[in-house]
């Protein structure tokens, strides 16, 4: 279990989908798939890595604070050369904020894949994570996922998962370069695209 978090969301007041754009090409909006890049800086607001990935992980604030996840399921997906100690989803977050690049303002590729007609948790979590496996073969990115159910709290919303990728190359170097597929608004149609080619696989 993750040992540190500087920040419960307890303490984040704001919705996190308004320190992004989200959908930002309207001409390539697909089903259940929403797509956002977290920058440094947006609207005038100063954007965390760290603080991103702790709300999505704690969709309900922890009883005692600190670094508990909260959501139905969490795991980082590592390409194969990464550091074991990335695995902790705070640790991952809080190396992409020492590490960025001033003129390189993306921190997280966001993205949430709903399921609308889900009938076991295990299969959507399944999908969520092997198209992380998928990214991280493919880009040799790392995602945190985050499985949220509504439903355990009395909500209609549907079952969705929330992927951080990291828009850099992580292996035994460390962070390394941007991959533009998750830096940019064309990566909407792409990512998007990658996923149907990935749920038709899997069907």
């Amino acid at each position: 279990m993750p040992k540190t978090s500087p920040k419960t969301a307890s303490a984040i007041t704001a919705n996190p989908h308004s320190w992004l754009t989200l959908n930002p090409d309207p001409d390539h909006i697909a089903d259940n798939f929403v797509f956002g890049v977290l920058e440094s800086e947006y609207e005038g607001r100063s954007n965390t890595a760290l603080e991103f990935v702790t709300v999505k992980l704690q969709p309900v604030p922890p009883m005692n604070g600190g670094p508990a996840i909260t959501a139905e399921r969490a795991e980082v997906v590592l390409p194969a050369d990464a550091d074991d100690r990335f695995a902790d989803p705070f640790a991952l977050a809080a190396e992409v904020d020492r590490m960025a690049v001033p003129d390189k303002p993306a921190l997280l590729c966001y993205v949430t894949l709903y399921f609308p007609d889900a009938v076991r948790l295990h299969r959507v979590w399944s999908e969520a994570r092997s198209f992380a496996e998928t990214l991280a073969e493919r880009e040799q990115v790392a995602t945190i996922v985050a499985l949220h159910a509504p439903h355990r709290k009395g909500s209609a919303n549907p079952v969705h998962a929330h992927l951080c990728v990291i828009p850099r190359v992580l292996n035994s170097l460390g962070l390394g370069c941007y991959q533009h597929l998750f830096c940019f608004p064309r990566g909407q149609k792409q990512l998007a695209a990658l996923w149907e080619a990935h749920r038709t696989r899997g069907s």
